[in-house]
């Protein structure tokens, strides 16, 4: 049995990735992490993809680390150089090109909840159950909760989440930023679908540099991220208008044939 199962969807251009244990809640066991980075990593040097959807089977997204086989019993995980390379599944997300979506249909515990929030979007059942019990079992963050949890929901409900274990339904996830839309369970996976096919019609390279000024504009200051995000679209530009010809020339074509593609689909 595969504890990871992907679906492709939208003519090949998303694909449904779904953690598959849920007579153990998809709680994430060596095999299943193993999985996963494997099916990023093949995923992730896919042209034609545009959009992830990530989920998990049954009634649970994912129960988190299995307590009973866990990756970090391996002393080989536990270093910089697993932790911040291709075989952890968590490092494979982050260097994703397309967009990442969480369809959380159930309860999304801890190492699970790190899933999500390496994700550009989460999407919440109304019986999604976002929870850190980090502190709760003694064991430290190493994937990224601690930092990426407070810029999305603030200082004061990241630390209530972690240092009490406090549990946090799919309607509260989203009045506090941490999803951006609640929906009734039936309709999770059109509603992810739906985003990942409106996500699918826009334009690959401009969609990657959106995310990566996103990502990278956080912690800077505004006149630091303002000037990131003029140094990275002056050099875009540039590559835009390269190949001969002024480079007004080549940009006014390069625009011509977007709004041609973009027309064409209307």
């Amino acid at each position: 049995m595969r504890f990871v199962v992907v679906e492709r969807v939208l003519d090949g251009r998303a694909a449904v990735v779904t953690l598959n244990r849920p007579e153990a809640r998809n709680a994430i066991n060596r095999q299943l992490g193993k999985e996963l980075a494997a099916c990023l990593a093949e995923l992730r040097d896919d042209a034609a993809l545009r959009a992830v959807i990530i989920t998990g089977a049954g009634a649970a997204f994912s129960a988190g680390v299995d307590l009973k086989d866990p990756l970090f019993a391996d002393p080989e995980v536990m270093t910089r150089g697993w932790i911040q390379g291709p075989r952890n599944y968590l490092w494979q997300m982050q260097q994703f090109q397309v967009p990442l979506l969480a369809a959380v249909n159930g309860p999304c515990v801890t190492g699970a909840m790190e899933i999500a929030l390496q994700c550009d979007i989460i999407i919440a059942s109304t019986k999604a159950l976002f929870r850190d019990t980090h502190s709760t079992y003694g064991i430290p963050p190493a994937g990224g909760m601690s930092q990426i949890l407070q810029r999305m929901i603030g200082l004061q409900r990241a630390r209530y989440m972690s240092l009490t274990g406090a549990k946090v339904d799919g309607a509260t996830a989203y009045e506090w930023g941490l999803a951006c839309m609640v929906v009734e369970p039936e309709e999770l996976m059109a509603k992810a679908r739906a985003v990942a096919g409106v996500i699918a019609e826009k334009d690959r390279a401009t969609t990657a540099t959106f995310r990566r000024l996103i990502d990278e504009g956080q912690g800077r200051s505004m006149q630091e991220a303002l000037d990131y995000e003029i140094d990275t679209v002056l050099t875009k530009y540039a590559e835009m208008g390269s190949g001969g010809g002024s480079t007004q020339e080549r940009l006014s074509d390069a625009f011509a044939a977007q709004q041609r593609r973009v027309r064409s689909k209307m």
